[in-house]
């Protein structure tokens, strides 16, 4: 019996001491399917990027900064350390209106993409300033820029950020 691994799972037999005779042939499918299986774990620090080890070894390295809400104001500079070890990162700025409602459900958001700032006259610019550091600057005429609940356009001199960074290299 030749294994089915890994495109299915083998099925062996129980077999009991003394009453069965193991030949060569079943003990080689079986060493085969251990082998099967040992190429698709892979070793410690594998390379091959097709084993299990590699795989979880990646993941292992997929982190995410979360700054949490801080409170702004606008003109402000606000220095974050994220500690992902690139400036090659996906950056989204969560915002929120400083109207005592609740920044988890009373929010704006913006994305930006390794480093590319976006400082202007209204809300959040990012910049990323090293490997473990990224600037935030609220804009220069108000921290956040919405819309309210009538439909108003609003220009919040303060408000609320959260800052999610990825490292995607």
């Amino acid at each position: 019996m030749a294994t089915n691994f890994p495109t299915s799972l083998d099925d062996f037999i129980n077999y009991v001491d003394g009453t069965t005779i193991l030949e060569a042939a079943l003990l080689n499918d079986m060493q085969f399917a251990i082998e099967e299986l040992e190429a698709k774990v892979g070793v410690d620090s594998s390379i091959t990027v097709t084993s299990h080890d590699y795989k979880i070894d990646a993941l292992e390295e997929y982190t995410i900064y979360d700054s949490g809400w801080f409170a702004v104001t606008k003109a402000n500079s606000y220095t974050k350390t994220h500690n992902l070890g690139s400036q090659i990162l996906e950056v989204t700025v969560l915002q929120a209106p400083d109207d005592g409602g609740n920044p988890d459900t009373d929010l704006i958001h913006k994305e930006y993409w390794a480093g590319i700032s976006a400082i202007g006259n209204y809300g959040p610019g990012v910049r990323i300033s090293s490997s473990t550091q990224l600037v935030i600057t609220a804009g220069e005429s108000g921290a956040i820029y919405y819309l309210n609940t009538s439909g108003a356009d609003v220009a919040a001199n303060s408000g609320h950020y959260r800052v999610i960074a990825r490292k995607i290299a």
